[in-house]
């Protein structure tokens, strides 16, 4: 139990990444309510909000929706492993840590959420302004990579305590 803090710092990064792909504000409209997220978009005035799926809106550019689940995917991926490998590391097994299943994981998991982020607001830029669940996302994802690198690898590495 002696890296604990490794094991708790991925933890949290697993919950942040969690937060940024179910919540709908990676974008928010400039005028009225609601957001933009992975899935799809909700427009909210007044009290009736109205969501829609990415394939059912028939304007948006078909590569956003792919983006946007590829990025769903990834970054559940990313979360998941995120938590198991914290598991890993407190129960003190970090040399059982699949390290090139997650680099692959946050790779695609990094690439498809910018790549999201990025095609929303080519598209809509003029409508909508940055809000917090890409950063959440995003960051988590980054965050993941860099206490798996900096923490989890010399422990894998390390003989067995």
């Amino acid at each position: 139990m002696k890296h604990t803090h490794l094991a708790v710092a991925l933890w949290v990064t697993a919950a942040v990444i969690l937060i940024g792909l179910f919540t709908k504000s990676w974008f928010t409209p400039e005028r009225g309510d609601g957001g933009v997220g992975l899935t799809g978009v909700e427009v909210c005035r007044g009290d009736r909000c109205e969501t829609a799926a990415w394939d059912e809106l028939k304007r948006a550019p078909k590569d956003i929706g792919v983006f946007g689940w590829l990025g769903m995917l990834g970054g559940l991926g990313a979360a998941g492993l995120a938590a198991a490998v914290g598991g890993l590391v407190a129960s003190g097994k970090a040399q059982r840590v699949p390290l090139k299943v997650m680099n692959v994981v946050l790779g695609v998991a990094a690439f498809s959420t910018t790549m999201f982020a990025m095609r929303v607001f080519g598209e809509m830029s003029r409508d909508v302004s940055i809000g917090y669940s890409g950063f959440l996302a995003i960051g988590g994802i980054i965050a993941a990579g860099a206490i798996l690198q900096r923490g989890v690898v010399p422990l894998t590495k390390a003989a067995p305590t």
